[in-house]
């Protein structure tokens, strides 16, 4: 991060873009957030099943986050996970197809089905 952070918050067109996109991700995800909020309630869902319902159920009972934590963990978990995806995925192919004898035994496996 810039130790200026106020340049920021100058009304450039990146900053209008990314403040724009921003809101657009939180309102998404406080979108989420509601709908798995009622299913807890309607079903009274008391053991996590997932991390948004672990997350939610601490907050409710005041064990750990405020809602406003949930969101930004929600979001930082949703674009996290891309990364390491991406990683894993690009990783994955360059292995296939950097080798050969692999190639070989990935179409052994799936010309039968």
């Amino acid at each position: 991060m810039l130790p200026f952070r106020f340049l920021y918050k100058l009304p450039t067109p990146a900053n209008k873009r990314f403040a724009a996109a921003k809101k657009l991700v939180q309102e998404f995800t406080k979108g989420l957030i509601e709908l798995k909020k009622e299913r807890i309630r309607r079903e009274n869902i008391t053991e996590p099943e997932d991390l948004l319902t672990a997350l939610l159920l601490a907050a409710e009972k005041g064990e750990s986050l405020t809602e406003e934590e949930v969101l930004d963990n929600i979001i930082l978990f949703y674009f996290g996970s891309f990364e390491t995806t991406s990683n894993t995925l690009s990783f994955t192919l360059d292995f296939i197809a950097t080798n050969p004898e692999v190639q070989k035994r990935i179409m052994e496996e799936v010309s039968p089905v």
